[in-house]
């Protein structure tokens, strides 16, 4: 990323997904040979939305009825041959529940979204660095405010939809 004239590096990034910058003039989420740039007085809002499967949920809950049924079926008959079957069947569907709720657990996900009228950064993240990206957007809003600020003291105040603060809002 080539800097303009009199811009600064404030905060950078690494999302798995590309670069994310934030320079005292702008936004940039970049990857290879495509990039997105937003900015600070066009930024609208941003949001960090953390994912949810909820079909891995459904399945889960179906997989264990469903062993459930088995089990309970296995002991109202009595039969020795036909339990070893039942047994098996809800063996692997305990197993496919188990499964879920690993895969579950470990691939817990977020989105992050920057808006600005003219485009939109988005990316997914891992909830690890969660963290890392809130304290990005913190930092975009204060560069937002001293942008607002330096610009007021100007004498050339940005329009109305300029100057509103950063909405942030979290899922």
């Amino acid at each position: 990323m080539t800097l303009m004239n009199s811009e600064r590096v404030l905060s950078r990034m690494t999302t798995g997904h590309g670069e994310l910058v934030l320079t005292t003039h702008r936004v940039v989420h970049g990857w290879q040979n495509s990039f997105t740039t937003i900015r600070l007085p066009d930024v609208g809002s941003a949001i960090v939305a953390r994912l949810t499967h909820r079909w891995m949920l459904v399945v889960t809950g179906t997989c264990i009825m469903m062993a459930a049924c088995l089990v309970a079926r296995a002991l109202l008959h009595g039969e020795f041959e036909s339990v070893d079957i039942y047994r098996q069947g809800a063996s692997a569907l305990l197993f496919i529940s188990a499964f879920l709720v690993v895969t579950f657990g470990v691939k817990r996900m977020s989105v992050v979204q920057i808006f600005s009228p003219q485009a939109t950064i988005s990316f997914r993240v891992r909830s690890a660095i969660r963290r890392d990206v809130n304290r990005f957007l913190i930092e975009l809003d204060k560069a937002r405010i001293v942008w607002y600020y330096a610009d007021k003291n100007h004498g050339s105040a940005p329009a109305a939809a300029e100057t509103a603060p950063l909405q942030r809002r979290a899922g």
